[in-house]
């Protein structure tokens, strides 16, 4: 898996080629809202939806699963990437079997209200 741009209510995922953007709904679903095959065979691309507005500044985080690691950095206003940290979850115990978790006291600007 390459790297997967975050943001609290959207995001965007690269996958064997299929770039897929996901908005999460009022009630917590995530529903895709636009995919495009980046590698086709038949000559032309294959893309449903419609593309989302480009994020700006945002964060990034990079599962690295075969390798065991996560990276992670920001993205700036032009899309350039800034990596920040790669955990390598094999060599680093106290980080075996972790995953993105909240940060305690943190608190979000951007939910929807649970009803």
């Amino acid at each position: 898996m390459r790297v997967q741009l975050f943001e609290a209510l959207r995001y965007m995922k690269d996958y064997k080629g299929t770039i897929t953007y996901v908005e999460i709904n009022s009630e917590g679903l995530a529903i895709v809202k636009w995919q495009k095959d980046t590698i086709y065979p038949s000559g032309k691309p294959l893309e449903l939806g419609t593309k989302p507005t480009p994020f700006g500044e945002s964060v990034y985080f990079s599962d690295q699963w075969m390798t065991d690691s996560l990276s992670y950095g920001t993205v700036d206003s032009n899309g350039k990437r800034l990596q920040i940290e790669i955990i390598d979850r094999l060599s680093n115990n106290q980080y075996k079997n972790a995953y993105i978790v909240p940060i305690d006291g943190e608190k979000r600007i951007d939910a929807n209200p649970i009803e």
